[in-house]
């Protein structure tokens, strides 16, 4: 069975990843590449097999945090991105 600690973590990063994705899209004008890298390199570096110990996956989860709770400071979260909003 799962410890409720780590369920409380795993969401906050859920939401943190959420974020930083949707800054990533906002801020390249909807281009879904770079989406796409990014999280093909969280999830390399996060699950390679020599980090066993599980401290590179902390440290880069614990990174993504920080950026999130930056990205919402510095941009505000309706807009997150350095663009303006489009009008469709």
């Amino acid at each position: 069975m799962y410890d409720p600690k780590i369920i409380l973590g795993f969401l906050l990063g859920v939401l943190a990843g959420a974020i930083v994705f949707t800054w990533l899209y906002n801020s390249s004008k909807g281009s879904t590449l770079i989406v796409i890298l990014f999280h093909g390199v969280f999830n390399f570096t996060t699950a390679a097999k020599d980090t066993k110990s599980g401290l590179i996956a902390a440290i880069i989860s614990t990174i993504v945090m920080v950026w999130a709770v930056f990205v919402v400071f510095l941009f505000k979260p309706a807009n997150l991105s350095h663009q303006e909003k489009y009008s469709i």
